[in-house]
């Protein structure tokens, strides 16, 4: 009986509130879905290379993460540990920089600017054989987002060279060249209201209840 009393006290609440709850789902679904019907359409193209069946990889691999602006870099012999991190490094992403002209072509407020975004474009995604990897690229243009998962590809081998991190020359053999894709992104417009709308609601419920406990506590201090 007294979880009853409980449990409706809640609702009564809540129904107290509501307008207050709905407003705030109304207007987060309106402000997610607007941002994301206006933004940029991204474009995914990934290049397909195998990976070495044996490797020689050596020895200055401690060193040459440090100057890739990766000290974290443990030291290893494993061919997808090093092409995951000269893939990530602000070296390739200067290059990428330099290559396609991103400041200008994005707008960017500086050269760091542009090499952040460079960084934020590329990744790769290993296959679970372990004898591919996907190096993937996403652009606002279909066309760059190919030429730079290509490009990546290339890339490899000059930094290797380079750097002199592994003795595996080339790094990886091309597969599948990235071509540039047909379509965007999905916006997944609908998965993105949903959760805006579920997080509002909960913001909602607890802005209710935080209402509810300053009234009771003002009346009772008056």
């Amino acid at each position: 009986m007294d979880e009853l009393k409980i449990f409706l006290g809640y609702l009564r609440v809540l129904n107290k509130y509501k307008f207050i709850i709905l407003i705030l789902i109304i207007a987060s679904s309106l402000v997610t879905a607007n941002k994301a019907i206006n933004s940029p359409r991204v474009y995914v193209a990934n290049a397909v290379v195998l990976l070495p069946s044996s490797g020689g990889e050596g020895s200055a691999i401690s060193g040459a993460a440090q100057m890739l602006g990766l000290q974290n870099l443990a030291m290893t012999s494993s061919s997808e540990k090093i092409i995951r991190a000269i893939i990530n490094s602000r070296r390739m992403a200067e290059h990428i920089v330099e290559k396609f002209d991103i400041q200008n072509r994005y707008k960017t407020s500086s050269r760091e600017a542009a090499i952040q975004s460079a960084k934020g474009m590329v990744f790769v995604d290993f296959t679970v054989q372990g004898t591919t990897l996907d190096i993937i690229a996403r652009a606002s243009d279909p066309n760059l987002a190919a030429d730079v998962a290509n490009f990546c590809v290339t890339e490899l081998d000059a930094i290797n060279q380079e750097l002199r991190i592994s003795s595996q020359v080339p790094m990886v053999k091309m597969l599948d060249p990235a071509v540039p894709p047909a379509m965007p992104e999905p916006r997944d417009l609908k998965r993105k209201v949903l959760i805006s709308a579920i997080f509002s609601a909960i913001i909602g419920i607890f802005l209710a209840f935080l209402f509810e406990y300053l009234g009771k506590f003002k009346k009772m201090g008056s």
